[in-house]
């Protein structure tokens, strides 16, 4: 009776022990899981972070290439005699609007 009480308790704490491993490594596990979720949040972040900068750089460019080519046009037609652009557009200014 006596090894049977022993056997039962050793059993009980080969049970108890791998409960506590699985509990262990189920806390671990979703350590990752919520460690990998972070990292693909971050992830996530940082790209929407640089197509945004991409599409702000692209905005700027535009943006500097339309200034510039009216600021050409215009100089273009003040320099072949053109006041104003509504006369139409000069061969130079013509030339420099197509380049830009």
């Amino acid at each position: 009776i006596t090894n049977l009480i022993v056997v039962t308790l050793i059993t009980n704490l080969i049970v108890v022990t791998l409960i506590t491993n699985l509990i262990v490594v189920t806390l671990i596990t979703n350590l990752v899981v919520v460690t990998l979720i972070a990292n693909l949040v971050v992830v996530t972040l940082i790209t929407n972070l640089i197509v945004v900068t991409l599409i702000t750089n692209l905005i700027v460019v535009v943006t500097l290439i339309t200034n510039l080519r009216q600021n050409l046009t215009s100089i273009a037609c003040r320099s072949v005699g053109r006041v104003n652009q509504e006369d139409g557009i000069e061969p130079l200014g013509l030339i420099l609007f197509l380049v830009f």
